[in-house]
C-alpha cells in the first residue's frame, strides 16, 4: 500500500525533460530580448547620425571635435578652415621630426601651385610642435608657398583620423567626404592621381 502511494510522487520540478525544456525556453527568451535591444540601439544610432547628432561631413566632424584646442596659424592667429568649404582639400599631418615630411612637403607645395585654379586647397597640419620651430622648418624649405600651414596644439587632427604612420594625408572631395586616406610618403604623381579622384568625386556629387 505504501509502495502504491509513493510511486506517483515524481513532481514536475524533478522531471529532467521538463527542466530541460524550461532552460531552453529561457535561453531563447534571452536571445530574443538581446536581439530586440540590439535592433533598438542600432536604430537609435542611425537616427542620431541622420538627424544631426553628428551632423556635417566627415571632414567637419574631424575639424570640429568638441574640446579640441582651436587650430591656429604659424603666427598664432586663429585659423578659419571654413574658408575652404566647397573645395577639394588635401590635408596633411606633418612634423619637423618626420624625415619623409622633408621630402613630401615640397611636392605638396608644387601640387598646390598646379591646382590653384581648380578649387583645390592644400593644408598641412603640424602635430603639436612649437610654432617657432615649425616656422623655422618651413622657412628652411623655402617657405613652401601654396600650402596653408596650421598648428594643432593638442594633436586632435591626427588622433581623430586614427593616425599611426607619418606623414598621413587625407583627400576630401568638395563636400568633405574622404576619397583617399594615404598613410605614409607619396610622390607627386600619386598626389595628382588622388586629387583627380577627389575632383571626379566632387563632380559626381553635383
Amino acid at each position: 500500500m505504501n509502495d502504491i502511494d509513493k510511486s506517483p510522487e515524481t513532481s514536475e520540478s524533478n522531471n529532467p525533460i521538463s527542466n530541460g525544456g524550461e532552460k531552453k525556453n529561457g535561453f531563447v527568451t534571452i536571445i530574443v530580448i538581446a536581439l530586440i535591444l540590439g535592433a533598438v540601439g542600432l536604430f537609435t544610432f542611425l537616427s542620431i547620425q541622420k538627424d544631426g547628432g553628428t551632423s556635417g561631413s566627415e571632414r567637419d566632424r574631424v575639424f570640429n571635435t568638441e574640446g579640441a584646442t582651436q587650430f591656429t596659424t604659424v603666427d598664432g592667429a586663429p585659423a578659419d578652415l571654413s574658408q575652404f568649404d566647397g573645395k577639394v582639400q588635401v590635408v596633411n599631418a606633418w612634423a619637423t621630426w618626420c624625415p619623409f615630411c622633408v621630402q613630401e612637403l615640397p611636392d605638396l607645395a608644387e601640387l598646390a601651385t598646379e591646382y590653384a585654379d581648380q578649387d583645390v586647397a592644400v593644408i598641412a597640419i603640424n602635430r603639436k610642435e612649437d610654432p617657432a620651430r615649425a616656422k623655422a622648418f618651413i622657412d628652411s624649405l623655402g617657405g613652401l608657398p601654396g600650402i596653408t600651414f596650421i598648428m594643432d596644439g593638442d594633436d586632435n587632427f591626427y588622433s581623430s583620423i586614427g593616425g599611426f604612420s607619418m606623414p598621413e594625408t587625407i583627400f576630401y572631395d568638395a563636400e568633405g567626404n574622404v576619397v583617399v586616406h594615404k598613410r605614409g610618403f607619396m610622390a607627386l604623381d600619386e598626389m595628382r592621381q588622388h586629387v583627380e579622384a577627389a575632383l571626379a568625386a566632387s563632380e559626381t556629387n553635383d
